[in-house]
């Protein structure tokens, strides 16, 4: 019963971990529309480009983030960049490029205004 009971312990522990990333969210119409505004009205194509395909020395392309990325976490990434780095050493350690731009917070932003950012993000 105990060979049992472990085995599902890791089944239950291990396979979700094996099941590679989530699946990027789906949005309707409206929703893209608007993550869309917000990304004009953040003015985050300055330093990431009008179609998120990055811009020299600025900010990198914000496209095919879905499999490092899952939305708690990027929300979280754009409420307060300084303080998620802080939290996680290893974002500044895998990071290939220096730009010469500091991502800013967008903790002035509503909350769901970042979450459907981060999911239109993570559809790109």
């Amino acid at each position: 019963m105990r060979v049992r009971a472990l085995a599902m312990t890791v089944a239950v522990v291990v396979l979700p971990a094996c099941a590679g990333p989530a699946p990027p969210p789906v949005l309707s119409d409206a929703e893209a529309t608007r993550a869309e505004e917000i990304f004009l009205e953040e003015s985050c194509e300055i330093c990431h480009g009008e179609q998120a395909e990055g811009v020299a020395d600025a900010g990198p392309a914000l496209r095919g983030l879905a499999p490092y990325w899952n939305e708690a976490r990027l929300i979280a990434y754009l409420e307060n960049p300084a303080v998620f780095r802080e939290a996680n050493p290893d974002f500044e350690d895998r990071r290939e490029t220096v730009y010469d731009v500091e991502m800013p917070s967008f903790e002035h932003t509503a909350v769901e205004d970042r979450r459907l950012l981060a999911r239109w993000l993570l559809t790109r």
